[in-house]
């Protein structure tokens, strides 16, 4: 009951200046983020769920030297109990999804060709 499951999706799209990955991923105002937060709350309204975007282009400075990690851009999970993971998961995955499918239709519009394999999902 004391453990925390943990979860990392690296995102491999580019993020550049005109997709703006992290920003679709973070959505306007955090919503995106709120929303998957606020649908795995428990039945006491407690929160059970945390969401974190790092790495390169996620716009989060950390450490003595205040900037972002030189990893590639991911965007972890920890949950307090499995199903508030499995819930999260899945509409994380779901979002990602929805990007990837913008990004392909992007691509498509700017003429430009698609990275394979654009996410790559680490469960810990």
């Amino acid at each position: 009951n004391y453990g925390k499951y943990t979860c990392k999706y690296e995102i491999l799209l580019p993020n550049d200046k005109d997709f703006q990955i992290a920003r679709r991923l973070i959505g306007s105002k955090g919503y995106n983020m709120k929303k998957i937060i606020l649908e795995c709350k428990d039945d006491n309204n407690k929160d059970n769920v945390k969401l974190r975007l790092r790495g390169r282009g996620s716009g989060y400075k950390e450490g003595l030297e205040n900037k972002e990690s030189d990893e590639p851009l991911h965007l972890c999970i920890s949950a307090k109990n499995q199903d508030s993971m499995n819930k999260a998961c899945k509409l994380v995955e779901n979002l990602l999804n929805k990007i990837n499918d913008d990004y392909k239709k992007y691509c498509i519009k700017n003429n430009i060709v698609p990275i394979t394999n654009q996410l790559a999902i680490k469960i810990d």
